[in-house]
């Protein structure tokens, strides 16, 4: 009787499935979603951490750097030439990063990958994004990124749906506190860097202000302390008393600053100030005043509560203030000195 045996099957592999165009861009929606609340948390965290240690803003915008791309590094690149080869969101979807021979990479290859990706993201952005459509078409589905560094995204779970429905809820859950949390950050932000503009803009009124007073002064011999005395003027301002905002007059319907003509017409003592005069005078509203000399080219920043000493600190680009909380544009505290002829 003759012995049956039955024949050992070697590399026997199952069928490779690529990651579709859909199911990347959930799993890159979840991933960046989660790292956006990172930056946002580094965001709230680095400015107290920066009072608390004394540190500059320069230390402050470097520490918040290193805090992203730290934790950017460890979330994609790490996580992809980990054990689990994959970022949270793949892993929710079932995907994970190989090489073209379907092995773990390493983490060069994996910094090399994401790299590529924020590069083809800044490249490709005015041609819709077509480095990263690429796997649309490709034959393993590779996006530009992968093709640099030699990589696939495979689909561990090609028939199941229970990643799909975890990625959806996981989205509705975060949205909201993501939404939150950018508002929360995004807006005290955006509102301060409206009123640096606003500063901006009457320092550069208060600039032509003093040119046109020098002219002025050359043929008079004395400053003008009246609007329409000058030979160029904002428009509609009249007496001493501009308004930038609103009434040119009265600044009725306006918030912006309140620009006068001092008295004072000697070469070395006249001078223009804009004080901002927000229209609800709260513990968050920011006032201050911007003073000029005629014959200087700074102009000085006089807080009159915290929040103008905040934006004085930014318009004069220092952290270090005078007794009084003032600045000077040249960067030094305190207000600019007195002007001398000469």
């Amino acid at each position: 009787m003759t012995e049956q045996t039955t024949p050992i099957v070697t590399n026997v592999t199952s069928p490779v499935t690529y990651a579709s165009f859909w199911k990347r861009t959930a799993a890159y929606l979840v991933d960046y979603t989660l790292f956006l609340i990172t930056i946002i948390l580094i965001l709230i965290i680095v400015p107290p951490l920066c009072a608390l240690l004394k540190l500059d803003k320069g230390y402050g915008a470097l520490l918040a750097f290193a805090g992203i791309l730290g934790c950017y590094l460890c979330y994609f690149v790490w996580a992809e030439c980990s054990s689990w080869q994959a970022t949270i969101g793949k892993k929710i979807f079932g995907l994970k990063v190989t090489n073209t021979n379907g092995q773990r990479i390493s983490f060069w290859r994996s910094f090399l990958r994401n790299i590529g990706m924020q590069l083809s993201f800044i490249l490709f952005s005015f041609i819709f994004y077509i480095g990263c459509l690429m796997c649309l078409w490709t034959e393993k589905r590779q996006c530009l990124h992968d093709m640099i560094a030699s990589c696939v995204v495979l689909d561990t779970k090609p028939n199941e749906k229970q990643g799909c429905l975890i990625g959806v809820v996981l989205l509705l859950l975060l949205a909201p506190f993501f939404l939150g949390m950018c508002a929360a950050v995004s807006l005290p932000q955006y509102m301060r860097a409206v009123e640096r503009s606003r500063a901006q803009e009457a320092i550069v009124l208060l600039s032509n202000l003093t040119q046109t007073q020098q002219r002025f002064f050359a043929r008079q011999g004395h400053y003008a302390t009246e609007f329409q005395q000058l030979d160029l003027s904002p428009k509609g301002a009249t007496g001493r008393v501009f308004y930038t905002k609103g009434d040119p007059k009265t600044g009725i319907n306006g918030n912006g600053f309140e620009v006068t003509l001092s008295e004072n017409v000697t070469f070395a003592r006249g001078f223009a100030t804009a004080l901002r005069k927000p229209k609800q005078n709260t513990d968050e509203s920011v006032s201050y005043t911007l003073h000029r000399y005629y014959a200087d080219s700074k102009t000085s920043c006089i807080p009159h509560n915290d929040a103008g000493a905040s934006m004085c600190a930014d318009v004069c680009g220092t952290d270090e203030l005078g007794e009084d909380g003032s600045c000077c544009t040249d960067g030094t505290p305190g207000r600019c000195p007195l002007p001398t002829q000469e």
